[in-house]
């Protein structure tokens, strides 16, 4: 297909709805802003893209008022996260008080789940829906639009998250899914290791702190020990690989592409995509973006706010 005729369907594609956001989930990857980002990009390169922004940020603000959750995976902080990457694609199209409340929820849920950690209660500690995930939303606000988190915050939240590894052999270590859990995870993007490190890493690379490199050497070394139990983006082996690939994006150290390369090889989950899907999460998409990941090394991971934005 021809860049016209896929600029015509992304239009149409566009065009149909009015945004709706049927289940209460407002982020980046499940909900409204993942359309808001798609339509950033797609105005990046052609201006006439630019009108879907009023009724989007509309519907995007009622539904910000509506939503329960406050992760990065259903939530405020995916939708900050998603503010993020759209202000760096498109300085000043994001409406301010949307960042601003979105800000306020996404400190007001990573305070809660503190205060639950402190009374001993249950927490998820993954990037998905816990500790890890609030931080790089967070960070990423930070980055873009300043005024978010602290440096006292930042270090309680990078603390906490280091108190919870289960330190291996070799310097590596590894993360439960539940705060009072102590059955490492080794899913991909979701919980555990992978996704921890992801986050760490990704605070690595927008501040340069060496804090955050620390924990996050620890977790990718962990992720390159132990199979995932699927093949998904979101919880097994193609999340994982992509996780190593961004790594190497960053680091430029040879021992991620490796260690994506070997994930890759070593998977022992049959096909990479179920053929009757073609979605992101188990299908052919997810294959289909692994592989020009792996053909281009210098392609960012989605998800990532501001650095998922290309150069």
């Amino acid at each position: 297909m021809g860049e016209d005729k896929i600029r015509k369907a992304i239009h149409v594609r566009l065009q149909r709805g009015s945004f709706p956001n049927k289940y209460g989930h407002s982020s980046a990857f499940i909900g409204l802003p993942g359309r808001a980002i798609l339509v950033a990009l797609a105005a990046r390169e052609d201006i006439v893209f630019r009108k879907f922004f009023g009724s989007l940020f509309r519907v995007w603000e009622q539904s910000n008022k509506e939503t329960p959750y406050g992760d990065l995976m259903l939530g405020a902080a995916g939708a900050l996260l998603a503010c993020a990457e759209i202000e760096t694609l498109l300085p000043g199209v994001v409406p301010q008080r949307l960042v601003k409340s979105l800000q306020m929820r996404t400190l007001q849920a990573t305070r809660s789940e503190l205060g639950k950690l402190s009374r001993g209660e249950n927490i998820y500690l993954g990037l998905a829906h816990g500790l890890a995930g609030y931080l790089l939303a967070l960070e990423a606000a930070q980055t873009v639009f300043g005024k978010t988190l602290t440096s006292s915050f930042r270090a309680k939240l990078i603390e906490e998250i280091g108190v919870m590894r289960l330190e291996c052999p070799g310097g590596a270590a590894l993360w439960t899914v539940w705060s009072n859990s102590d059955a490492p995870s080794f899913q991909g993007w979701c919980h555990g290791s992978p996704g921890i490190g992801l986050a760490l890493l990704a605070g690595f690379s927008m501040t340069g702190r060496q804090e955050y490199w620390q924990l996050a050497h620890m977790a990718l070394k962990g992720a390159s020990i132990y199979s995932s139990g699927s093949r998904t983006f979101c919880c097994g082996a193609i999340g994982k690989t992509q996780i190593f690939i961004e790594a190497y994006r960053i680091t430029k150290d040879k021992r991620w592409l490796k260690d994506a390369t070997t994930t890759v090889t070593g998977d022992k989950y049959g096909r990479w995509h179920n053929p009757r899907r073609r979605g992101f999460h188990d299908g052919r998409l997810g294959e289909f973006y692994l592989k020009e990941r792996f053909s281009n090394h210098t392609l960012p991971l989605l998800g990532l706010g501001p650095l998922s934005v290309p150069s």
